[in-house]
C-alpha cells in the first residue's frame, strides 16, 4: 500500500516534492504505520507538512502536522508544541476503509482549508472555543483541582494543598472543598488552607497567549479590567489595594469567562517568589499584588483548572441543572422497577431524592434488581460482637447512589408509606413530584386517594410492569389541575370492578408464581422489563417536572407476547388492537367523566 499512496499523494494532490519519511524523522514517533512529507501552498506562504499514518489506517483518520509549528503564525487549530493539525472530531466520524486514498484526499481538504482560514484571520474567534486546549501548552503549570462555582461576581476563594496528592485544590470554602473531594475519590484526604485567591468572571471570552509569549502582569491587568463589569472592578480595586505580600509569598488568580451559553474556559495564574527590585539588600519586605501595582520582582505560572463543580459535571452527563437546583422528588416503592426509576433520576440531575420502601434486598430478587449481591448484607456490631443484617432497598439505593453521583442527597424512610403519612413522618406535600412503583394495589389506591385530598399535593406518577415482559405502563395525575388519575383504570367495567383497564392481560386471571409457598409468592418479569418501565415513568416526571406534559396521561410499552402466550393466559384486547402509535394517540382517553376521586363525583 506505501507505494501507492505515495504515488497518490506525489500524482493526485496539491503536494511537491513528496517523500516517505522514516518514524524517527517525524514529529510523533508513536504507533506509526507509514509518514510521508510534501510542501502546500497556504495563503501564498510554502509549508511543510508530514502525513501520519496509524497502524490500524483505514480505521483510523490521518494525523497531519506541521514541521514548523509557527511558520503560518500562531492560528486556531495548530498544536504550537509540535504543528499538530486539528481538522475534524473523531467523535461521529465515518471512514470509507475500503477507499484509504480517498480518505486522505478529503482529509487534506480540510487540513488545507483550516490552515488557510487561520493563515487569513477568518477564524481567529476559534481561539475562544480552544482557550483551555491552548492555555494547556503553556510551560510549567501543573493542574489544579476546583470545586469552585461558576458565577458572574468576583470572590475570594479558598486554595488549599493536599501533602497527599501534592496538588492546590480550590474551592468556595475547605468544607466544600472536603466534601467534594470526599465524594469524587471516596475518602477524606487532608487538606490545609493555604491562602484566599481571586476568582474573577470576565465579561466575553479571551484570546489565550501564545506558548513562547506569556502575558506580563501588565497585559493580565489590562485584560482583567478591560473585560469585567463595574461593580466586580471596583471590588477587584479594593481587594487588590488591602492584599499585601509578603517576600516569597504567593498569590492565587482564578479567571473565568463565557465561551458559547452555558460554558465557560477557565484559567489559574500564580504568582511566586517575590523580591524586592532593588535587590537583596533591600529592606522592603511588603509588596502590593502584581494586578493592582508592579512593586516587585515575581514568576507567573499558568495553570490548569480541572473542574468537579456540579455545574460542570452534570450537564456533561446529559443531567440537567434545572432539577439539581431545586426539585425535589418523593419515590415510593424502591423494587425491581423503582429502584431503576431513582437512579434515572439521579442521572437526569435530580439532587434531592427521598425513598420510601419498606423490604430488604433479597437474594432470590438480585437478578431484576439494580442493586447486586454486594448490598445484600451489612455489617453491624452489637454489644461488642460483630454480626451481618440484611440491608434495607432504601439504605441499599442510598448508598449505591451517593457512591456514584457525587451532588446527589438521598433520604430513606424504611418502612410503610402509608404508616409515616397516618403518623405525620413523611408529609408528601412538600415535595415537586411524587413517583409510586410499589406493585400493591390496594396502597396505590390508597396514596391516589390520599394525594387528591390534599389541595397543595404535586404531580404523582404511577408506575407497574405487566407480567412476562408483555408490557409496562405509568401514569401521572394531579398535574396542572386536570383530572385523570388511577382510580379511573379500575371503574369502567361492572363486571370486573378491580379490573385495570389499562392491563395487556386479559381480567380474571392470577399471574403470581411460588418457589417455597405462599410465603413467598412473585409475579414473573425480568430486569429488562423492569428498566423500560422505569425509562418511561422517569422521562414522564421529567416532562412534568419542566412543564413539557400539560395533562395526565397512561403511557404503556409493549413486549413480545410470545412467553405469556405458551403459559396459556389471554391478551387484552387493549394489547390485541391497539398499536404502539395508537396507544400514545389514546393516552388521555383513560379518564372516568364522573370518577369519585378527580372527576364531578368527587365529593368537595
Amino acid at each position: 500500500m506505501e507505494e501507492k499512496i505515495l504515488q497518490f499523494l506525489r500524482e493526485d494532490l496539491p503536494l511537491t516534492d513528496v517523500k516517505s519519511v522514516l518514524p524517527d524523522d517525524t514529529v510523533v514517533k508513536d504507533n506509526i504505520r507509514e509518514a510521508y512529507e510534501g510542501n502546500v501552498e497556504i495563503d501564498g506562504c510554502k509549508v511543510t507538512l508530514q502525513i501520519i499514518l496509524n497502524k490500524d489506517f483505514p480505521l483510523s483518520k490521518p494525523r497531519f502536522f506541521l514541521k514548523q509549528p509557527y511558520v503560518l503564525g500562531f492560528i486556531p487549530h495548530v498544536q504550537q508544541s509540535n504543528g499538530c493539525v486539528c481538522y475534524v472530531q473523531d467523535e461521529g466520524l465515518v471512514l470509507d476503509m475500503d477507499n484509504p486514498t480517498g480518505i486522505i484526499d478529503e482529509c487534506l481538504k480540510r487540513v488545507i482549508i483550516n490552515l488557510t482560514r487561520g493563515k487569513k484571520g477568518d477564524n481567529k474567534n476559534d481561539f475562544y472555543e480552544e482557550f483551555e486546549s491552548y492555555w494547556a501548552e503553556l510551560k510549567n503549570g501543573e493542574e489544579w483541582i476546583s470545586f469552585v462555582k461558576i458565577t458572574p461576581f468576583l470572590k475570594e476563594i479558598v486554595v488549599a494543598f493536599s501533602e497527599e496528592w501534592r496538588s492546590i485544590v480550590l474551592g468556595d470554602t475547605l468544607d466544600d472543598i472536603a466534601q467534594g473531594v470526599k465524594r469524587f475519590f471516596g475518602k477524606e484526604v487532608d487538606v490545609k488552607i493555604l491562602k484566599w485567591g481571586i476568582y474573577i468572571p470576565l465579561r466575553a471570552p479571551i484570546r489565550p497567549p501564545s506558548p513562547d509569549n506569556f502575558w506580563s502582569a501588565k497585559d493580565m491587568r489590562q485584560l482583567v479590567f478591560k473585560n469585567i463589569s463595574g461593580s466586580n472592578g471596583s471590588m477587584l480595586k479594593n481587594l487588590l489595594k488591602k492584599k499585601k505580600i509578603k517576600k516569597n509569598g504567593l498569590e492565587f488568580v482564578f479567571l473565568s469567562m463565557p465561551i458559547s451559553k452555558g460554558k465557560y474556559a477557565l484559567a489559574g495564574v500564580k504568582f511566586s517568589k517575590f523580591a524586592s527590585q532593588n535587590g537583596a539588600k533591600s529592606k522592603v519586605t511588603v509588596f502590593p499584588h502584581p494586578l493592582y501595582q508592579v512593586g516587585s520582582t515575581f514568576q507567573m505560572t499558568p495553570h490548569l483548572i480541572r473542574r468537579y463543580d456540579m455545574d460542570y459535571i452534570l450537564p456533561r452527563a446529559g443531567a440537567l441543572l434545572s432539577l439539581a437546583d431545586d426539585k425535589r422528588v418523593l419515590l415510593i416503592g424502591c423494587g425491581s422497577v423503582g429502584g431503576h426509576i431513582a437512579f434515572e433520576l439521579a442521572r437526569a440531575g435530580v439532587a434531592n431524592l427521598t425513598l420510601v420502601d419498606s423490604d430488604n434486598l433479597n437474594p432470590e430478587n438480585i437478578h431484576r434488581q439494580l442493586l447486586g449481591a454486594d448490598r445484600l448484607c451489612k455489617l453491624i456490631e452489637v454489644d461488642g460482637v460483630k454480626t451481618y443484617e440484611a440491608h434495607s432497598k432504601v439504605e441499599g439505593l442510598r448508598e449505591e447512589i451517593e457512591a456514584k453521583y457525587p451532588y446527589i442527597t438521598v433520604k430513606t424512610f424504611e418502612g410503610a408509606v402509608q404508616d409515616f403519612i397516618k403518623d405525620k413522618i413523611l408529609d408528601p406535600c412538600a415535595f415537586d413530584l411524587i413517583i409510586v412503583a410499589l406493585g400493591n394495589t390496594p396502597v396505590e389506591l390508597f396514596l391516589n386517594r390520599y394525594f387528591h385530598e390534599q389541595n397543595n399535593c404535586p404531580p404523582a406518577i404511577f408506575a407497574w410492569n405487566e407480567p412476562l415482559g408483555i408490557g409496562g405502563h405509568a401514569l401521572v395525575t394531579k398535574n396542572n389541575g386536570r383530572s385523570g388519575c388511577l382510580e379511573c383504570l379500575y371503574h369502567r367495567d361492572p363486571d370486573n370492578p378491580l379490573y385495570n383497564n389499562a392491563s395487556f392481560a386479559a381480567p380474571n386471571q392470577f399471574f403470581g408464581k411460588t418457589v417455597s409457598g405462599c410465603s413467598n409468592v412473585f409475579t414473573p418479569y425480568g430486569s429488562m422489563d423492569s428498566i423500560q418501565t422505569a425509562v418511561l415513568a422517569t422521562r414522564l416526571g421529567i416532562n412534568v417536572l419542566l412543564g413539557y406534559e400539560p395533562d395526565n396521561p397512561v403511557l404503556s410499552w409493549k413486549g413480545d407476547d410470545r412467553l405469556f402466550l405458551e403459559q396459556n393466559y389471554k391478551l387484552s384486547s387493549r394489547y390485541a388492537k391497539l398499536s404502539l402509535e395508537q396507544l400514545f394517540e389514546s393516552r388521555y382517553e383513560y379518564k372516568l367523566q364522573c370518577c369519585k376521586i378527580c372527576g364531578c363525583g368527587r365529593e368537595l
